[in-house]
């Protein structure tokens, strides 16, 4: 198999590059920013897997800043949310929970609520008596009942 290589998607060419092709393969869509240090984060990991599995699917890459209408036409709005949990996965949980606090704050029912069940996940993992746990419970109420 050849190698995978991401391709740059856009306003103009996402029906054609991402509806039409998933048709014949799988398409992951990374929606991301320049801004997004998650996903600076992700996107390496999203491309390392996609050459490992060559041909398995195509990664298309959608800049939100310079694509808004496929990013608005698919309910895109909050990029972090995936990478709150990628930070998580690895073991960072204050960034973890201060990424997904930003999402709460700016949109507390996103994706039906999923920040701030990701949130409550993680307190779950570290345990009720866990320092970040009482500093991000706070937080989280204060962003919820404001």
């Amino acid at each position: 198999m050849a190698a995978a290589v991401p391709i740059d998607v856009g306003d103009a060419d996402f029906e054609r590059e991402v509806l039409a092709r998933s048709r014949a393969v799988p398409v992951v869509v990374d929606f991301w920013a320049p801004w997004c240090g998650p996903c600076r984060a992700l996107g390496p990991l999203l491309e390392r897997l996609a050459g490992e599995h060559a041909g398995a699917f195509v990664l298309a890459k959608v800049d939100v800043d310079r694509a808004p209408a496929v990013a608005q036409r698919y309910g895109v709005r909050s990029i972090p949310l995936v990478l709150g949990r990628a930070l998580a996965a690895r073991g960072d949980y204050d960034a973890a929970l201060a990424e997904l606090l930003r999402i709460v704050e700016r949109d507390r029912e996103f994706a039906e609520q999923a920040a701030r069940r990701a949130m409550l996940d993680v307190f779950e993992l570290l345990g009720r008596d866990h320092p970040l746990v009482e500093r991000y419970r706070a937080e989280l109420a204060r962003a919820l009942f404001r």
